[in-house]
């Protein structure tokens, strides 16, 4: 999953994430990074481009 946004609200939102996953029975967290100011390639590098599911919480 990926959070965009100012980094103090894409902490809140990590946090809250990682807060449920070891709440729910079998959850693991793999891996989890903030990238603060990332270059304007980013979505280039990563798989992180939008789509109809996740636009309307742009």
């Amino acid at each position: 999953m990926a959070f965009r946004g100012p980094v103090s609200e894409v902490k809140a939102a990590m946090e809250a994430g990682l807060t449920a996953v070891e709440k729910t029975f079998g959850g693991k967290i793999i891996s989890h990074y903030i990238v603060p100011n990332p270059p304007e390639n980013i979505v280039a590098v990563l798989p992180i481009h939008y789509t109809e599911t996740s636009e309307p919480f742009r």
